[in-house]
């Protein structure tokens, strides 16, 4: 029986080891990222400063690092009409959970002429949006029993990234390893993303050649592509 057991932990032991070998292309698995990358180089009392972006967000406005203004930050939701109406002067916003995943939860808003909220070009009512708010602080988005909301100004793309896709809010992913960028992508919204440029909710992710500057392949979750999946003009040296 003991030597069962031996047994089954060398197998154990094995299986996991053969889950962190670097893929022959040069392809980091998810297991040799998270053990041999993220666990090995950062502290665990830091991970909250990144996974909560109410923290982030309280870090890069101490130390004057721009990033989007935030508008209000709602822990109760009791406070959450009064925070909302609070809103209303704004014309477009972003309304995410502070520890959501994958994009979920995120609210891009804005006002037509007649001062009504839109949601991807359809008129939403505020009890609407009240009720996302509630799920959001509930934890509805996050591994969280409860979680916080951040309303935040809605960041306007610059002309650049209209020569790929015109519509949402896309950004530039970079990857640090010991104050060193390592690798970086673009990550853009599509047509069928809702306005979010998360992969996660079905926008793309578009390589960085960090030497030359410029893009190359586009990867929309299952295929690799040379142009963005709304526009037919290569991406290729952008």
């Amino acid at each position: 029986m003991l030597q069962k057991i031996i047994n089954f932990f060398k197998t154990t032991i094995k299986f996991f080891k053969s889950l962190t070998i670097e893929n022959p292309k040069g392809v980091i698995g998810l297991n040799k990222r998270n053990i041999e990358l993220i666990y090995a180089n950062n502290t665990r009392k830091d991970y909250q400063l990144a996974d909560d972006k109410v923290l982030t967000k309280e870090i890069l406005h101490d130390n004057d690092i721009a990033c989007a203004e935030t508008y209000a930050v709602i822990r109760r939701i009791g406070d959450a009409r009064k925070m909302w109406q609070n809103c209303q002067v704004y014309q477009a916003l972003a309304i995410k959970p502070a520890n959501g995943l994958g994009g979920n939860g995120i609210m891009i808003l804005k006002k037509d002429r007649d001062g009504n909220w839109l949601k991807s070009g359809k008129v939403i009512s505020d009890a609407q949006v009240l009720s996302h708010i509630t799920n959001i602080v509930s934890g509805i988005f996050s591994l969280h029993s409860d979680d916080s909301c951040i309303i935040e100004e809605c960041i306007i793309a610059h002309s650049f990234f209209a020569e790929i896709y015109d519509e949402g809010v896309p950004d530039f992913r970079i990857i640090m390893l010991k104050q060193k960028p390592i690798m970086a992508m673009l990550r853009m919204p599509t047509s069928i993303s809702d306005g979010k440029a998360n992969l996660h909710q079905n926008g793309v992710g578009i390589g960085v050649d960090m030497e030359k500057g410029t893009l190359t392949q586009v990867y929309d979750g299952e295929k690799h592509l040379d142009h963005h999946p709304d526009n037919p003009e290569k991406v290729y040296g952008k």
